[in-house]
C-alpha cells in the first residue's frame, strides 16, 4: 500500500471513531431519560461499533506497508474500506435516527434503506478485508520463503 493509502484509512478510521464518541451523546441522553430500551441499544450499537471500526481501519493501516499487494489490489482494498466507511456511518446515524433496525427489509422505505446501506457496507468490508488477508498472507509466504 502506498502512502497516501495508509493515510486515507487512517483519517477515515478517525472519522468513524470520532462520529462513534459523537454518537455517545444521544446514547447517553437515551439511557438517561429511561427511553426505551430498544433506542438505547440501537445508540449503543452506533456508538460502539463505530468507534470499535475505527480502530480496525487505524490498525489496518499501521500493518499497510507489509502487505503484499498489487497496486490495483491495494486501491481496491483501500477504495472499498473507504466507501464502506461512509456507508456505515450513513446507516448507523440513520438507523436509530428513524427507529430502523436494519435486520430485515420490511416496514417503510427508510427501514428498508437502511437495511440495503448495511449490507452494501458489509459486502465493501468484506471484499476489502479479503484483499488485505491476501494480501497479509502472501507477505507471510514471502517471507518464509527467503
Amino acid at each position: 500500500m502506498t502512502g497516501t493509502m495508509i493515510l486515507l484509512l487512517v483519517v477515515h478510521g478517525l472519522l468513524l471513531a470520532v462520529l462513534g464518541m459523537v454518537l455517545g451523546f444521544p446514547l447517553s441522553h437515551v439511557i438517561t431519560a429511561a427511553d426505551a430500551e430498544r433506542a438505547q441499544l440501537a445508540w449503543r450499537s452506533s456508538h460502539t461499533t463505530l468507534v470499535t471500526g475505527g480502530t480496525l481501519y487505524i490498525a489496518v493501516a499501521a500493518v499497510g506497508h507489509h502487505l503484499a499487494l498489487g497496486a490495483r489490489a491495494a486501491r481496491f482494498a483501500t477504495g472499498s474500506l473507504v466507501l464502506a466507511s461512509y456507508i456505515f456511518a450513513a446507516v448507523f446515524t440513520a438507523g436509530p435516527l428513524l427507529g430502523a433496525r436494519g435486520l430485515e427489509p420490511v416496514g417503510p422505505p427508510s427501514h428498508i434503506a437502511v437495511h440495503v446501506g448495511f449490507l452494501a457496507a458489509i459486502a465493501l468490508l468484506l471484499a476489502g478485508f479479503g484483499v488485505i488477508l491476501w494480501g497479509a498472507c502472501a507477505a507471510l509466504w514471502q517471507g518464509r520463503r527467503s
